[in-house]
């Protein structure tokens, strides 16, 4: 398997992204992996996901007519005929603060005495850790290794 890297906001929308992956091809990659396409957060960072169900509008071409799916699926469909498959970042353990899901969902997030919700950080101890992503269900086991 070899990957090449599409960075969505490098390669502009998803109508301009074929000679990205006839680059790819050329270069005998065999699978494309982009990271998060999803609406990002106010802060803009594809890693903060505010709406899982809509698409980063500067992924998007407006003027063309063509729903945002359909324009991702083109894409797709023109990594297929070059013989790439397709990968995506899929990033499910935190959103954007600005997401629905903080309000259709506040028991999911931990807040701070004003009541503004934790935004997470790294941490130094497992424990730690553990306390910040999984305040509810405890360590997952598979987090505790082979």
């Amino acid at each position: 398997m070899r990957i090449y890297n599409l960075f969505p906001l490098l390669a502009g929308r998803f109508n301009d992204w074929h000679p990205h992956l006839e680059r790819a091809a050329s270069m005998c990659f065999d699978w494309v992996f982009t990271n998060p396409v999803q609406e990002p957060g106010i802060s803009g960072s594809l890693y903060s996901i505010k709406d899982y169900l809509r698409f980063n509008p500067l992924l998007v071409d407006e003027g063309s007519g063509v729903p945002p799916k359909e324009q991702l699926k083109s894409a797709m469909g023109q990594a297929n005929r070059l013989g790439l498959s397709m990968m995506t970042d899929l990033v499910i353990n935190h959103c954007a603060v600005d997401s629905p899901l903080v309000n259709e969902h506040p028991e999911w997030f931990r807040r701070d005495k004003s009541g503004k919700v934790r935004v997470p950080v790294v941490e130094t101890s497992g424990k730690e850790r553990e306390k910040v992503v999984y305040p509810h269900a405890g360590r997952p086991r598979w987090l505790n290794g082979p």
